[in-house]
C-alpha cells in the first residue's frame, strides 16, 4: 500500500499526488478536510473510484473544521492550530482538552462523508495519532466511519517526535500503541504489520531511498507513506519534487515485477500490476 499524505493541503500538492496516482505507484491517498485544496481532492477521488481515501487528520496545521471558539484549547490567539510541538506537549500536560481533540477531529470525519467519499483508511498529520489521548479518537473515528486501516507506526518514536520528556513521552506511545493494536488484533481494524517511508521523506536522494526500500521489502504488507508534491525553489521543495519523480520514475515497473511486490489498496485487494 502506498499512500500519498496531505491530499487537498494546497493546489500544487493535490497536483502532486494526482500525477503519481496517475504515472507512479500511489495506490491510496490520506485527504486533509481542513486543507485548502480540499474540495478539489474531493473531485479527483470521487473520479477515481478504485483509489482509496482515507482521513489524514490535521491538528498541527493551518485552521480548523470548527469555530476556534469551539475548540479554544486546541487552537492560538488567531484562531490556528499550535504547531507540532506546541500541540504534543499540550497534550501530555492536560492544556489541550481532550473534548476538544475529539470535536475537531469528528467534524473533519464528518467534513469528508459529506463529499459521499468512503473512509477506508485513517492517519495523521505529523503522525499525532499515535499519542495517547489522540489514539483512543483516532481510533474510535475510525471504527465509526468504517475505516478498516489504521495507521501505527513501528520505527523508532524519537525519529517523529523530538520534543523534551522523551522517556515519558515513548511510555506513552508505547501504551497509545498497545491500545491501538487492541482494536487491529480484535478484528475490528488492520494495520499493516511494517510502516515505512521516514527515509524516504528524509533522503536526499529520493529515487535511491525509494528504490532501496522497494529493494529490500520483506515478505509481508506493508504501507509505504510518500508526499509527493510539484513545487518549485529551494531545500524542501526541490526534495519533494524529487520524491515525486521517483514515485512516478520509468524504472519502477522493472523492480516491482522482479521483486514479485503488489501494489494494494486500504483492502488488500490489487490496485495495479506491471
Amino acid at each position: 500500500m502506498v499512500n500519498a499524505d496531505d491530499f487537498g493541503m494546497s493546489q500544487v500538492v493535490n497536483t502532486g499526488i494526482i500525477r503519481a496516482v496517475q504515472n507512479g505507484v500511489v495506490t491510496t491517498v490520506a485527504v486533509v478536510a481542513n486543507g485548502a485544496a480540499f474540495e478539489e481532492a474531493c473531485c479527483f477521488a470521487r473520479q477515481h473510484a478504485r483509489m482509496s481515501t482515507g482521513l489524514h487528520l490535521n491538528l498541527t496545521q493551518g485552521k480548523p473544521v470548527l469555530p476556534p471558539s469551539d475548540i479554544a484549547t486546541l487552537v492560538d490567539t488567531r484562531g490556528r492550530f499550535y504547531n507540532k510541538r506546541a500541540f504534543i506537549t499540550g497534550v501530555l500536560s492536560g492544556r489541550i482538552h481532550r473534548a476538544h481533540i475529539e470535536a475537531e477531529v469528528m467534524a473533519q470525519a464528518a467534513r469528508m462523508a459529506q463529499q459521499a467519499l468512503p473512509i477506508t483508511h485513517l492517519n495523521s498529520h505529523h503522525h499525532v495519532h499515535s499519542l495517547p489521548s489522540v489514539a483512543a479518537i483516532a481510533t474510535t473515528c475510525a471504527l465509526r466511519c468504517g475505516a478498516g486501516w489504521i495507521r501505527t507506526i513501528s520505527m523508532p518514536t524519537m525519529r517523529i517526535f523530538r520534543v523534551g520528556g522523551m522517556k515519558a513521552l515513548i511510555h506513552h506511545l508505547v501504551t497509545a500503541w498497545m491500545m491501538q493494536r487492541r482494536e487491529i488484533d480484535g478484528g475490528k481494524l488492520h494495520s499493516a504489520p511494517r510502516f515505512c517511508g521516514f527515509e524516504l521523506a528524509t533522503a536526499r536522494d529520493k529515487w535511491r531511498a525509494l528504490s532501496g526500500i522497494l529493494q529490500h521489502l520483506p515478505t509481508g504488507q506493508h504501507e509505504l507513506m510518500c508526499h509527493p508534491a510539484l513545487l518549485s525553489g529551494a531545500g524542501g521543495e526541490l526534495r519533494q519534487n524529487d520524491e515525486t519523480a521517483a514515485l512516478c520514475d520509468p524504472r519502477l515497473p522493472q523492480i516491482i515485477r522482479e521483486k514479485k511486490i503488489t501494489l494494494i489498496s486500504a483492502d488488500g485487494a490489487a490496485v495495479q500490476s506491471f
